[in-house]
């Protein structure tokens, strides 16, 4: 039997030993962390690749008013041959459960369920708007979910696939025929993008 003495602990050695576990635990979540954000930067950074190679042009990080108070947030534009594309990236891990018309979306990671709203419910409404501002604008709406995600009950309508990224990209601009066309709507569209982002900065400046 060890003396009791022996296990007792100084009041500066119990607040040592709980500055070390904290430093430990804040060191793990912040590994955690970097090695997500470098696997979703190397992501995006093959996404923007592919799409570099499949579309005549695109844009990040678009901006479009709602046309009553607010913006909406896309992550690309993209036009393809007679055709552009709204498209939201998703870096989710795990099973995705879910359909085009369902509000709400599940991910289940380690046996644990979280709730999601259904993602393309948003880029949607971006290409409405986008209708709405540049009537001639054939636009469709898509979210790519990352190579980390698996779709067990069948991918939705709507959702594209990183490992078949490419291809359904290249599926998605067989529309030769609007191809002059659709580059003066692009042309026309980004100048509102454009536009919309300026007025959206100054507002959140407070200007």
């Amino acid at each position: 039997m060890l003396p009791k003495d022996f296990i007792k602990l100084s009041e500066n050695q119990i607040i040592w030993l709980t500055l070390g576990l904290i430093a430990a635990i804040v060191l793990v979540t912040l590994v955690v962390w970097l090695v997500r954000y470098i696997k979703n930067t190397a992501d995006d950074r093959r996404i923007e690749k592919i799409i570099k190679e499949q579309s005549e042009a695109y844009s990040r990080d678009i901006v479009i008013s709602d046309g009553i108070y607010g913006y909406l947030f896309v992550d690309y534009l993209i036009l393809l041959r007679g055709k552009i594309i709204a498209m939201d990236v998703q870096h989710l891990k795990g099973y995705i459960f879910g359909a085009d018309q369902i509000e709400q979306w599940a991910q289940v990671v380690d046996n644990k369920s979280n709730k999601f709203k259904n993602p393309l419910y948003r880029v949607r409404l971006i290409g409405q708007q986008v209708n709405q501002l540049v009537k001639e604008a054939d636009i469709e709406a898509r979210v790519l979910f990352g190579a980390e995600s698996s779709f067990p009950k069948g991918v939705p309508d709507g959702v594209l696939r990183m490992d078949t990224f490419k291809d359904e990209l290249n599926n998605l601009a067989k529309n030769d025929y609007m191809h002059e066309s659709m580059s003066k709507v692009w042309e026309e569209l980004l100048g509102i993008a454009r536009e919309h982002k300026q007025r959206y900065d100054l507002e959140s400046k407070g200007g």
